[in-house]
């Protein structure tokens, strides 16, 4: 019996690689029907139940086409741990279908990818559910917006009268006035400290661990030492428990307030997408959800209406803040229309427009949680710490309780966690995305820049032709092509493929008009118009033939505007070019670039990049389009800069808009939250250090230490 698989490919194809994709899968056993869907690049094929779909996903790997899996983005609430993340990172990994899990225990969002061939959407609420949490998707954060802002209102009432009942337990125990003291103290613990037990005590019903309960029974503990010294004659510390009461509400009205703080760039993005969009069918115009729009379907967007998914003007006029829009212009989804009303194709499906995969590469980048075993096993030992200060404290004193009242555990997990989601927000502001935020500390660490040349390049630019006929219409199809690559004409509705020799567009056929046409640079194609001076003065020289005719079209290019602060960032820097050796050489030298590698070709570079790899060079990888996803694969860290496409599979930051001055501010963003996450361990293990001495030496109030070291913590962590 025949079954039906549906992936989507993460990169971009034309209409030739296509062919050879659709042969290359029919001569796969099992396979007896293909269907390649080249603008959602969507791939469907007919398939045996013997075939399974990994097999049928890695053999599209193989042929040089991943597929990009589908994503979902969950805010789960509540989050009571760090360890309860790894338990949900370690439940959905182990399920068939999923190829990763992300949850970060400071925001509490949750990010799964995962083959749709194989995992359905609906068990990933399902199983959430199951475990006591809810799970709400990241595109209906509005809905939460009452609720996160009416529990902040009572975190902030509850934990300034924690504070001013704190005060009173000091100032009740400095004038000796221990009863009242101890009054105050539990009143503290158990009024305004009620939201802290009924969070553990769902917790406990639910099977875990809250991150509050340690500190929350160390404090009840104390306090009933405190009855009993009281009693016996001894020194009563009835400060303990307020503080810690006071100190556990000021951490979670911050937690509240981050998360917020990380949603906020979500709910941003989300607040720029039309939800409805009025649509032709059936003879008439009706509303329809923006996400059910198919991709040709015919738009009527309004003055003061936003564009629903990305299209092409058919007709009408309309002012934008881009400027003024009309028939053949494009246009991107969430973009305002100021005044006039327009009529557009839709180009693109929902979930396929740019803005929505940005949505999506943002939501992974703030889910990038702590990860290392190393930081769980620091997790487990802190709070053994503080399940054990009780008893330490009864039999080495009561300052002992230093170790139970700061919450250690919540003021590390911030180190080791927000300085990357403050990064993340950092770069967002400036058009950058780092997708594996996990990774942010290792970007410092790259000691070589490995670059193509045409990342470095802005457009072609036509600056002469030299054939016979008028070839203008012929000039204007590839100047529209070779905006970036050669391959990119074979898009234009100009240039159909043929056939192909060479897979990076070099020495390509192509029809014009019904004419066939064969075009390349001079190592394909001799032509007796080759002139040698132009490519060592940087041009490009591209050949067209066909019959009997050829003609030689003069390019020039211009270098980025940054390159050369990005360049200066490197000590070594390596180009890698198809281009000729006197072009390769031109650029070189104009750019302060000693080594190159010209007239290499897709496996060419890859040699070069395996080559740099064995000799422990630390390489960044700088690419203007994500084709070559194993050389991304292969470098130690690399940057895609993405002008009108995201490929989601594909590198560990996204310069959005193409900017390459943003490469090397992201280092620099990079380098900050190195510095706050070592600013915050160290003053985590440094407030440590000084409870235990104080406890020693018996020459300061642990209390007064742990009220000003605990907001140090957060706020370093933040810088």
């Amino acid at each position: 019996m025949a079954r039906r698989l549906e992936y989507t490919l993460a990169t971009r194809v034309d209409p030739v690689l296509a062919s050879q994709l659709q042969l290359g899968l029919l001569e796969m056993p099992g396979v007896s029907r293909v269907e390649i869907d080249l603008l959602e690049r969507r791939v469907t094929a007919l398939v045996s139940d013997d075939l399974a779909p990994d097999d049928f996903a890695g053999y599209l790997v193989r042929l040089g086409f991943p597929p990009e899996y589908q994503r979902g983005a969950f805010y789960i609430q509540p989050l009571g741990s760090v360890f309860m993340s790894f338990e949900i990172r370690s439940l959905f990994a182990k399920l068939p279908g999923v190829k990763s899990v992300k949850v970060n225990p400071i925001s509490g969002l949750f990010f799964i990818k995962y083959d749709r061939n194989r995992f359905a959407a609906s068990r990933i609420k399902e199983i959430l559910l199951a475990r006591g949490m809810s799970a709400t998707e990241t595109g209906a954060l509005e809905l939460l917006h009452r609720q996160k802002s009416s529990r902040q209102r009572k975190l902030l009432i509850n934990a300034l009268i924690a504070l001013v009942l704190s005060a009173g337990v000091f100032a009740a125990e400095f004038f000796g006035k221990s009863r009242v003291a101890g009054l105050a103290s539990g009143v503290a613990l158990f009024w305004p400290g009620w939201m802290l037990w009924l969070h553990a005590l769902r917790h406990i019903g639910a099977g875990r661990l809250d991150r509050n309960l340690p500190a929350v029974l160390a404090g009840l503990v104390f306090l009933v030492h405190g009855f009993w010294a009281l009693f016996s004659g001894q020194t009563p510390y009835f400060i303990v428990p307020a503080a810690v009461v006071a100190l556990l509400l000021l951490w979670e009205l911050a937690l509240s307030i981050l998360s917020r703080s990380v949603f906020s760039t979500i709910e941003r993005m989300m607040s720029g997408v039309a939800r409805w969009a009025r649509v032709e069918r059936g003879g008439r115009v009706m509303e329809v959800p923006a996400d059910e729009i198919d991709r040709g379907e015919t738009i009527h967007v309004a003055g003061g209406e936003r564009i629903p998914v990305d299209g092409v003007v058919l007709d009408g006029q309309a002012r934008t803040p881009e400027g003024i829009v009309s028939a053949g212009s494009f246009v991107r989804m969430s973009t305002p229309i100021l005044s006039g009303e327009v009529r557009l194709a839709a180009s693109s499906r929902y979930g396929n427009c740019f803005h929505m995969r940005q949505i999506l590469v943002v939501e992974e980048a703030l889910a990038s949680g702590s990860n290392s075993r190393v930081f769980l096993a620091l997790m487990i030992l802190v709070c053994i710490a503080t399940f054990a200060s009780p008893a330490l404290a009864w039999f080495a004193g009561p300052t002992a309780f230093a170790l139970a009242a700061i919450p250690l555990i919540q003021a590390i997990c911030l180190a080791a966690d927000w300085h990357r989601i403050a990064g993340v927000q950092k770069a967002l502001k400036h058009g950058i995305v780092f997708r594996t935020a996990q990774r942010l500390h290792h970007l410092r660490r790259a000691n070589l820049l490995l670059v193509p040349l045409g990342s470095l390049l802005g457009p072609y630019e036509l600056e002469s032709v030299d054939g016979d006929g008028d070839l203008r219409e012929v000039a204007g199809a590839l100047v529209r092509g070779l905006c970036a690559k050669p391959a990119r004409s074979f898009r234009e509705t100009a240039l159909v493929a043929s056939g192909r020799q060479h897979m990076r567009g070099m020495g390509t056929a192509g029809t014009v008009r019904g004419v066939d046409w064969r075009f390349g640079s001079c190592r394909f194609v001799r032509a007796p118009q080759h002139d040698p001076g132009a490519e060592k003065s940087g041009k490009y020289t591209l050949f067209i033939e066909g019959e009997g005719r050829a003609a030689t079209f003069v390019f020039r290019r211009e270098a980025r505007e940054g390159v050369d602060r990005l360049v200066r960032a490197f000590k070594n820097r390596v180009l890698v070019t198809s281009a000729s050796r006197d072009t390769a050489d031109f650029w070189a030298s104009r750019l302060g670039i000693t080594e190159t590698y010209p007239e290499s070709v897709p496996d060419g570079k890859i040699q070069v990049m395996g080559s740099l790899v064995r000799k422990k060079k630390r390489v960044l990888y700088l690419e203007d389009e994500p084709l070559c996803h194993e050389m991304l694969a292969r470098a130690f860290w690399s940057m895609t800069l993405a002008e009108d496409y995201l490929d989601l599979e594909s590198g560990d930051t996204i310069v959005l808009g193409g900017n390459i001055r943003m490469a090397t501010r992201a280092m620099r963003i990079a380098s900050r939250s190195n510095l706050a996450k070592l600013a915050g361990f160290t003053l985590a293990l440094g407030a440590l250090a000084g409870l235990v001495a104080a406890w020693w030496f018996g020459f300061l109030p642990p209390g007064l230490l742990l009220a000003v070291a605990f907001p140090l913590l957060f706020l370093v962590a933040l810088i």
